[in-house]
């Protein structure tokens, strides 16, 4: 079939497809409702992640991810984005190592967009700072080591020469002068590793921003689950491949809830996919439906060529029992039926179709709106009727000449007998 007949087959059909796709609709409206779980009205629940790297691939990423929910990380973080409560500010904080990768998510969980992209900036500036002195404190703490360490040595050092003075035994004395000169050279050693230990710069742990933070929309669920989940959840500390393969990111699947689609999305992709349904079903229907109601319907039903079709009626031309080509010359039938007469009449003989032991044409008169065949022998139906009334030489309703009216109209056939036989016409 060609696009044209697809077309009039769902206009035919078309309350079939708008209740489908009306359903359609409604069954999106609903998947988006029930994705959506229980929201507060009116307001709105956000995540932004900042991502943090680790350079030398050396970073002990899950202490760092206890160190950004406890302990000075969080508040600072208070103080710097002016919150009185760091164990609340904490909760709204959700670090993730990923060690496979060297990366350490630092999510903020807020119903402001830009507070929560605030709190996760900062976190993640925080934690670096805090990382950094970290390092700075084992620095000093080595050099403070070796100080005790050299001033201990001084001590004994001062302790051994004031002997020294005092005693006579020449054993004492000796042991004392090699005592003192191995710990001068202790001293010495000490000092040399002071001056390496200040000259080089502090061993931390180098991590860098990857991308900032930026604000996207989750559900309510996920807000819940992030807030006022499992802690132990928030900042696993266990390095195992095993268990972070099978450790699933709770920031990546908040996200992911916050981008599926919305209500409108939902509607319309349920509305596109129901009135493909439904043009579906109609086409099914009009397949298996036995009835001709199409020119190349009754083609393939009856093996003959169509020449003329008559337009659907009005209601009002349905019920009515005058003969239109008769009554309303000018109507858009009374022209279907002038064009079909003179179909009728030029139609070669020796092309039109000749039964077997005929001597002229036969046409076949069948009706597509008619919910009963015409019984046998009936030459009195509607098409035939009204291409009988057609004069031989009316003119055509569109005509540019204007049609005179006759003084006297001419008198309305009363019976078909009394009317000129045509050959049988196919509408």
């Amino acid at each position: 079939m060609e696009l044209v007949n697809y077309l009039r087959i769902v206009r035919r059909r078309w309350r079939l497809v708008a209740v489908i796709a009306v359903l359609g609709t409604l069954l999106g409206l609903a998947t988006s409702l029930l994705a959506s779980g229980p929201k507060v009205p009116g307001q709105s629940y956000f995540l932004a992640k900042n991502t943090l790297s680790s350079s030398d691939g050396n970073a002990n990423l899950q202490r760092d991810a206890v160190f950004c929910t406890e302990g000075v990380v969080p508040k600072r973080v208070a103080d710097k984005v002016g919150v009185d409560d760091s164990q609340a500010l904490a909760a709204k904080l959700t670090c993730e190592p990923h060690p496979e990768t060297n990366l350490l998510y630092v999510a903020a969980a807020d119903t402001d967009p830009r507070r929560a992209e605030l709190i996760a900036d900062t976190a993640a500036a925080q934690l670096v700072t805090y990382l950094r002195e970290v390092g700075e404190q084992t620095k000093q703490t080595k050099i403070d080591g070796i100080k005790k360490q050299i001033t201990a040595l001084e001590d004994e050092f001062a302790s051994l020469s004031d002997e020294q003075a005092k005693t006579t035994d020449p054993a004492r004395i000796s042991y004392i002068k090699t005592r003192l000169t191995d710990i001068g050279r202790r001293v010495n050693d000490l000092k040399d590793q002071q001056n390496v230990a200040q000259a080089q710069p502090a061993v931390s742990e180098t991590l860098t921003t990857l991308s900032q933070a930026e604000a996207v929309p989750i559900s309510a669920a996920a807000f819940e689950q992030l807030v006022t989940g499992d802690p132990s959840r928030k900042t696993d500390t266990k390095n195992s491949p095993t268990a972070n393969a099978a450790r699933q990111s709770q920031v990546d699947a908040a996200i992911k809830t916050g981008n599926s689609l919305g209500a409108t999305a939902r509607a319309g992709l349920g509305a596109a996919l129901g009135l493909l349904l439904g043009m579906a079903v109609a086409v099914v229907l009009d397949r298996v439906d036995p009835r001709i109601r199409a020119k190349f319907e009754a083609e393939e039903a009856f093996g003959w060529p169509v020449i003329g079709e008559i337009p659907p009626l009005t209601r009002r031309e349905r019920l009515s029992m005058s003969i239109l080509a008769y009554d309303e010359p000018r109507s858009r039938a009374a022209e279907a039926y002038r064009v079909l007469r003179s179909a009728l009449l030029f139609v070669q003989p020796d092309r039109a179709v000749i039964a077997d032991g005929a001597d002229h044409p036969i046409f076949a008169n069948t009706s597509a709106s008619s919910p009963e065949p015409p019984a046998p022998g009936a030459d009195s139906s509607p098409p035939v009727a009204n291409s009988r009334a057609t004069p031989p030489g009316a003119r055509s309703s569109w005509s540019p000449r204007p049609v005179r009216p006759r003084a006297r109209p001419p008198p309305r056939p009363t019976s078909p007998r009394s009317w000129p036989r045509p050959a049988a016409a196919c509408s």
